[in-house]
């Protein structure tokens, strides 16, 4: 095992076991990182839908409208936020984490009853479920692999660039017009 000529393979392995590794930490991070998302948008958009007049408790079948409304919420309110500041990552994750926070303190009735309806959907039909999780591990290992989309080089990277590293910036498409979709 120690002679020189195994090196090479013991290095490989280990490379592999590392990239392996790397993959289900990054693929955990992006299927936790959904169901963060998911379920502060499910709250925002039962705060917004209340304020519109819609506060019954919702059906099971419409969860997806609420988070529909949610992310159409935080969508806004971040790009209205981006007129005067910059949006980095951090930043971002914090203040959506204490806002989540604070849905919680607000909605947890809302929170309670969803997460008892996603329980009893578990218990009711594990076999959609399993077949959800499955195709959810499947994307997120799709999503963490390195893109091969032209597109990203040319201008996806740069948006997110500008995005975190200034506040809106007029006159951004004159560089490259896909630089101003966000303008």
């Amino acid at each position: 095992l120690g002679s020189v000529e195994n090196r090479p393979l013991q290095f490989a392995v280990l490379r592999l076991v590392h990239s392996l590794a790397w993959g289900l930490a990054r693929m955990l991070f992006l299927l936790l990182g959904s169901a963060f998302l998911a379920f502060f948008f499910f709250l925002a958009g039962r705060v917004l839908l209340s304020t519109l007049g819609f506060r019954s408790e919702p059906a099971p079948g419409h969860i997806e409208w609420h988070m529909l409304a949610g992310g159409f919420l935080v969508a806004v309110a971040a790009s209205l936020a981006h007129f005067f500041v910059r949006l980095d990552s951090k930043t971002s994750v914090l203040a959506l984490a204490g806002l989540l926070l604070a849905l919680l303190w607000i909605r947890w009735a809302d929170a309670r009853w969803l997460l008892r309806t996603l329980a009893h959907a578990m218990r009711r039909h594990p076999i959609l479920i399993l077949a959800f999780v499955l195709s959810a591990v499947i994307l997120a290992f799709t999503a963490a692999r390195p893109s091969k989309i032209l597109d990203s080089g040319l201008y996806h990277g740069q948006v997110l660039q500008w995005t975190e590293t200034v506040r809106l910036t007029p006159g951004l498409a004159l560089l490259h017009g896909r630089l101003g979709f966000n303008s």
